[in-house]
């Protein structure tokens, strides 16, 4: 890793974020952000470095399998909630592939359809519902995924992203402690302010922030008239 992929501006807020390292490991940097508490990691790896490192990863997907009733239950919750704002029937789950989401949604009457967030460029298909998890932490190029959602939303759309919480007052005080403070896996550490910020660069708007016990974000926003 070299010095030109270091980026000392925060994801969120872009700003300056170079004098303030939290903690290190496995060689990389976390740096928080005191303007809206997002945790950055630097270096930032190369998309061939980061592909050969899940090339040789195996996930194991036990523990999803055996709560499946459970977590079809929680999105079917979420959803809910989501088609009080808008009542369309196409929902695009980007993300999660357990199937979970994509269950829920059919079952409440919902067209869905899921992606693999590399190919939000491709996909030109709106939707009335947007549903993002486990998702954004890992993204090399966060700013370009956002800058996709807008067009993929008709007209009142509803957006729904469920991420790590990086601003969380549960963290460990030791920051790499963390469990979930693992890079190259997980990249970005957003706060609720700096996901806010960033949405709405794009066009949307947040309409409520789930509470949250645990280091989890839970953000519904809108899609706003025009695009900023």
């Amino acid at each position: 890793m070299t010095e030109e992929q270091i980026k000392s501006n925060c994801i969120a807020c872009d700003s300056d974020i170079s004098e303030f390292e939290l903690a290190s490991k496995s060689g990389f940097q976390f740096f928080a952000c005191i303007e809206c508490g997002t945790v950055n990691t630097l270096p930032l790896p190369k998309a061939q470095e980061l592909k050969e490192f899940y090339d040789g990863l195996e996930f194991d997907t036990s523990a999803y399998n055996l709560a499946e009733d459970k977590n079809i239950k929680k999105a079917t919750k979420t959803i809910k909630k989501l088609i009080e704002l808008n009542s369309g029937k196409d929902f695009l789950n980007i993300g999660m592939h357990t199937g979970y989401n994509e269950k829920a949604a059919k079952s409440l009457g919902l067209n869905p359809k899921s992606i693999h967030p590399d190919d939000i460029g491709k996909h030109k298909d709106k939707a009335d519902i947007i549903f993002i998890e486990n998702c954004i932490e890992r993204l090399l190029e966060p700013d370009k995924f956002f800058s996709k959602l807008y067009d993929l939303l008709n007209d009142k759309g509803i957006i729904y992203i469920k991420s790590l919480d990086g601003n969380h007052f549960m963290i460990p005080s030791k920051f790499e402690k963390w469990k979930y403070a693992i890079p190259p896996i997980n990249l970005n550490y957003f706060s609720k302010e700096g996901l806010e910020v960033v949405l709405n660069k794009y066009g949307l708007k947040t309409l409520k922030s789930d509470f949250n016990l645990k280091p989890i974000l839970g953000v519904t926003a809108k899609k706003l008239a025009k695009k900023k």
